[in-house]
């Protein structure tokens, strides 16, 4: 679980700051990445990432 808080800030930060998209946009994007394995394989279940996009970190 803390891969995914770890990978989840560093990227909310980077797209927020350095890409300068909108908070919405930022956490649908680190969800997608998620959901698709970016984050690792054994993250791809909602369970692991849904709780932190849901309540915005």
């Amino acid at each position: 679980m803390e891969k995914v808080k770890l990978f989840t800030k560093e990227n909310l930060f980077k797209i927020l700051l350095v890409d300068g998209e909108d908070p919405f946009s930022a956490l649908n994007t680190i969800k997608r990445a998620l959901a698709t394995g970016q984050g690792g394989e054994q993250f791809r279940a909602p369970k692991y990432w849904a709780p932190f996009l849901l309540n915005g970190i």
